[in-house]
């Protein structure tokens, strides 16, 4: 029944996903018998379905239209399913689509001429748009008296509209009759190798259909009666690889869901299209497979499926072409759409006048939809005048300009609400970052072994450069700091410059282990870097 539910049903259905228990079920094929009791019926070739109100399966297998009835028994009310015979006569019509409004109208697409047929149980055919000949035409018109090209998949809306798929468009077709162009394929370059094979209908009136030409494509209507992709950039699906891939293949035809959301018969398993533009994995795997008994959902596999729809209790209904079955999944679970988690990155401390790079890469989201940014100050020393930039992405950043403490704060949201999270930038002064790095230089220097020294005394000496640029900086003489600190970094660079001591000679280093010069030059050169020359 591939309509769209009125509000009071979808909440009712809802509660019904959280009782239910999670399964799948085979309810046709696997057998050899041409009909009877569904689970002997050998199926072949799947291609569509839907289901009545009244709890009637029917189905497309090989052109023909099939029923499952409520007592579990498959029978045909088509017969050869040859496109070649007679396509005037019911018994050879070729069979392409069905869809079941809900109010219990059943709409037959069918060849090999171009017909829709409106049906009625056990065998009344009657033609409801086309008129058999092959063409585009008729619009505004009687559906009856309108030329359509190989009509396949059919859709309803809830007002009781029929959607028809056919060559480069879905035509509308009123209940009283009427026939129009709901969307058209009109993209540049690619004249006559737009085939609409299938569509979909939301409860706004948006169309849904996936191309084969392009077979990673989903698409939808939009206002000036042409079809936008939606799956570039923005949809993530898991079907083919598991792991949330952009443009991974959009394998079958959509359906709109009792949840207003659209699903996907997507080859392996059935997606659903979340509200944030995410493809989300419903049932099966990654990988091919067949699920010829009962089990719980999570262990469904398939192979090519082709076909979804939904019941009146919420039950989701699948076929898959090459597994030749026909299944129930009920305790589907429900859409879940959880804020993202903000993450604003570790607490730093810094020199005034450094640039603070801030970093939100870390915040994540429950579904892996993507997130927006946005940050900002919620506590700044009163000397400061630091604005943000890139306030709205993942890794804004700010000039240091005055000692004290800075509180940024980053929210992380999405259509699944927000959440917020703060970091601490704590701003030394330069004087005190000099007392700081100096001191820790001294301490290096004072540590190593006297075997990573060029000469004994060195060690006195170069302590003493290091002593005289810590009272110059004490002192704010930053000059002579970085005069002293320049002569202390020439007898350190040699690993940092060329990965091994400089040799003897007047520009020789005093540490000649690499190791031991590695955290004296990092102090001494943090510092000297702040300081203008």
């Amino acid at each position: 029944m591939n309509t769209i539910r009125p509000a009071l049903l979808l909440a009712a259905l809802a509660l019904a996903q959280t009782s239910q228990a999670q399964t799948i079920t085979p309810i046709a094929g696997g057998g050899s018998n041409a009909a009877g009791p569904a689970l002997t019926v050998a199926l072949s070739g799947v291609t569509d379905l839907a289901v009545a109100p009244d709890g009637r399966i029917y189905f497309v297998s090989s052109q023909r239209l099939g029923i499952i009835d409520a007592l579990g028994s498959v029978s045909y009310v088509t017969g050869t399913g040859s496109a070649s015979g007679p396509g005037s006569h019911p018994d050879n019509l070729a069979v392409r689509g069905v869809a079941i409004s809900d109010s219990g109208r059943v709409a037959v697409s069918a060849g090999p001429q171009p017909r829709v047929y409106g049906f009625t149980p056990p065998a009344g055919f009657s033609p409801i748009a086309g008129n058999g000949s092959s063409g585009y035409s008729g619009d505004g018109g009687a559906g009856t008296e309108a030329q359509l090209t190989g009509p396949q998949g059919l859709a309803f809306d809830a007002a009781g509209n029929l959607y028809i798929a056919e060559s480069n468009r879905v035509r509308k077709l009123t209940p009283a009759g009427i026939i129009s162009t709901a969307a058209t394929f009109t993209l540049g370059g690619f004249p006559g190798q737009i085939s609409v094979s299938n569509v979909a209908v939301d409860a706004g009136g948006t169309i849904y259909t996936s191309v084969p030409t392009f077979p990673t494509s989903l698409w939808k209507s939009n206002a000036s009666g042409g079809f936008d992709r939606i799956t570039e950039g923005g949809i993530l699906s898991v079907c083919l690889t598991g792991s949330g891939v952009r443009e991974q293949s959009v394998a079958g035809p959509p359906r709109v869901g009792p949840d207003g959301l659209v699903y996907i018969a997507n080859n392996t398993c059935i997606s659903r299209i979340t509200a944030n533009g995410r493809m989300t994995r419903v049932a099966g795997d990654t990988q091919p497979g067949d699920t010829p008994t009962a089990r719980p959902l999570s262990d469904a596999r398939f192979t090519r499926l082709n076909a979804i729809d939904w019941d009146s209790a919420g039950n989701l209904y699948a076929s898959a072409e090459s597994n030749g079955r026909i299944w129930r999944l009920s305790g589907l679970p429900a859409t879940v759409d959880s804020p993202p988690v903000a993450n604003a990155g570790p607490d730093q401390t810094v020199v005034q006048g450094d640039d603070v790079l801030l970093d939100g890469r870390a915040s994540t989201d429950p579904e892996q939809d993507a997130i927006d940014f946005s940050w900002r100050f919620t506590q700044r020393p009163d000397a400061s005048l630091a604005a943000l930039r890139d306030a709205v992405s993942a890794t804004p950043g700010f000039i240091a300009d005055a000692a004290g403490t800075f509180v940024v704060e980053l929210r992380a949201s999405n259509g699944g609400g927000s959440s917020t999270d703060t970091v601490s930038i704590q701003v030394q002064t330069l004087a005190e970052y000099a007392n700081f790095a100096l001191g820790e230089a001294l301490r290096s220097i004072s540590q190593s072994p006297d075997e990573a020294w060029r000469a004994n005394g060195l060690r006195i000496a170069l302590g003493n450069q290091v002593e005289q640029a810590l009272i110059a900086a004490l002192a704010q003489d930053w000059t002579a700091a970085a005069h002293k600190l320049d002569l202390a970094l020439k007898r350190l660079d040699g690993c940092v410059s060329r990965g091994q001591p400089d040799g003897n000679g007047q520009g020789s280093d005093w540490i000649v282990d690499c190791g031991y010069q590695a955290d004296p030059y990092f102090y001494l050169w943090s510092l000297r870097r702040r300081i203008v020359p």
